[in-house]
């Protein structure tokens, strides 16, 4: 009995000696999860990334990721069509905003809010109606979940 738990006692030691000397590389990892940021080559590169990982099922108050397929200018205010990273992969939706600070282009990737689902007699994909809250660069930040703002546009 006094064996068996004097092999015991020696194990555990043998474990808080391993971790006393491994410490400094255990905290290494930590610091490295901390600061992990993923850049993309481009906007399309980091809306597949979102569509694949980052698509959750449709809903209010939440931003999606958006990438512009087309866009005008109608009465002041910057209308777009877009894919949004949602229900598990890519949706059609309609976009606007009336933000003068920056001009949407096609390709831009943006921060998506939903107002309505909506059905547009000359679009049938187009399922939901929302604001174009934000233009993003393609850089994610896993450890905050944020993507990198380029402007706000709900100023």
């Amino acid at each position: 009995m006094i064996y068996i738990i004097s092999v015991l006692l020696l194990g555990i030691l043998l474990v808080l000696i391993g971790i006393y000397q491994n410490r400094d590389e255990l905290k290494k990892t930590e610091k490295t999860k901390e600061n992990l940021v993923l850049h993309f080559k481009n906007n399309p590169a980091a809306f597949e990334y979102a569509s694949e990982y980052l698509s959750p099922s449709l809903g209010h108050e939440m931003a999606y990721v958006g990438i512009i397929e087309g866009c005008e200018i109608k009465d002041n205010t910057q209308q777009a069509i877009l894919r949004i990273a949602a229900n598990g992969g890519d949706v059609i939706v309609f976009g606007f905003t009336n933000s003068k600070i920056a001009n949407l282009s096609k390709g831009n990737l943006v921060l998506w809010g939903l107002m309505d689902l909506v059905s547009f007699d000359n679009n049938k994909d187009v399922m939901a109606a929302g604001q174009i809250l934000a233009l993003i660069a393609p850089s994610y930040d896993l450890s905050s979940s944020k993507w990198d703002l380029k402007a706000d546009l709900m100023k």
